[in-house]
């Protein structure tokens, strides 16, 4: 049910264009934070912003776990496979770290903090775009070790890249692309009461 109410609020999130920075914590035995800020702007294509994608991850008596794998993706997104349009976009309209990556490692330290370590770099298509810091289950033995299970917590960071569309822009050909954004707003606003 967690996994649907996720996905409900991402649709919701890419359906009306809105900044998408939130948390998601379904695992017991730890507890991901945002350190910093959630939200960025990226003023023009190719355009360098010194973001520092920061999380903090905690047990559940709030202290700090060091060690734990967590995974920063600059170019997370959704398709839907009944779709038959269902094509993820290019890798360019996605902003990417400077070393030209579109995720990367890194274990949290002592304060159970871990950072993105690169300038991020914004791509080619305006829009709201998701940055992930997520702490999953398969990343390594020690992050198996601590979860126990295989719900992942995980940070999302919104990034406005140059003027995005408003939502009366949103492309959507045909009766399909309109009944499943009407459906996937109806679907987000149910899950989104009952979340918050």
């Amino acid at each position: 049910m967690r996994n649907l109410r996720l996905l409900a609020f991402l649709i919701l999130c890419v359906a009306s264009n809105l900044a998408c920075a939130d948390v998601r914590n379904p695992n017991p035995n730890l507890t991901i934070s945002i350190i910093g800020s959630d939200s960025f702007n990226v003023s023009a294509p190719g355009v360098e912003i010194p973001a520092i994608f920061s999380v903090r991850v905690v047990d559940p008596q709030g202290n700090p776990i060091p060690g734990l794998t967590v995974e920063f993706f600059t170019n997370y997104s959704i398709c839907f496979a009944g779709d038959p349009r269902c094509v993820l976009p290019p890798q360019a309209m996605y902003g990417h770290f400077s070393d030209n990556q579109s995720g990367e490692s890194v274990l949290t330290d002592q304060n159970g903090v871990a950072s993105a370590g690169h300038t991020y770099i914004g791509g080619s298509v305006a829009g709201t775009y998701t940055v992930v810091g997520g702490i999953y289950y398969s990343a390594s033995a020690y992050n198996a070790e601590i979860m126990k299970t295989g719900s992942d917590p995980t940070a999302f960071f919104s990034i406005n890249q140059f003027a995005a569309a408003p939502i009366a822009s949103i492309p959507a050909s045909g009766t399909f692309g309109l009944l499943l954004l009407a459906l996937a707003i109806l679907v987000a606003t149910a899950c989104l009461k009952r979340v918050f």
